[in-house]
């Protein structure tokens, strides 16, 4: 699982070192090297997958393969804008020029796990994002109390 949050230097081709934790989530190919998938985010950042973890959002998006012009269009866009990737021998990948002018991406990033994927953001934005921390308890978590156990609900 991807999780925690870091800041990390990033070189102007692109090439930013992945950390450690987030390097024990991709599996390797058959040379022995690490590899995964990064993608356009949402709110301007961008997805970095596991194979696997590819692999089971692409079974998500295609559940309505060729049933509207949307979904077709959906995953024409998603798609072409994915890209694998191998880290080289320090950990580090290179975020492709296209994918850096899209997130604005520069000489720094922050490293965001986010569960079942990495995000990659540019330090201002993730700073806009971020600033609900004083407010965390109006995001509710996608928690109900009243589906809490008794003695852990607000009615208990």
């Amino acid at each position: 699982m991807f999780l925690n949050d870091t800041t990390h230097a990033m070189t102007k081709n692109g090439r930013v070192s992945l950390p450690r934790r987030f390097q024990k989530e991709l599996a390797r190919d058959d040379a022995g090297n690490l590899c995964g998938v990064i993608t356009f985010g949402f709110e301007g950042c961008l997805f970095i997958f596991s194979e696997e973890g590819f692999k089971q959002m692409y079974a998500e998006q295609n559940t309505g393969v060729f049933v509207t012009p949307e979904v077709r269009k959906r995953q024409r866009l998603f798609f072409s804008r994915s890209h694998e990737f191998t880290l080289d021998g320090s950990g580090r990948l290179i975020v492709p020029e296209r994918f850096r002018e899209v997130a604005g991406l520069t000489d720094e990033v922050v490293m965001v796990g986010a569960g079942d994927r990495a995000e990659v953001w540019d330090p201002k934005k993730w700073a806009e994002e971020n600033a609900i921390d004083g407010d965390f308890d109006s995001l509710g978590m996608g928690l109900d109390p009243s589906a809490a156990p008794k003695g852990e609900g607000e009615d208990a």
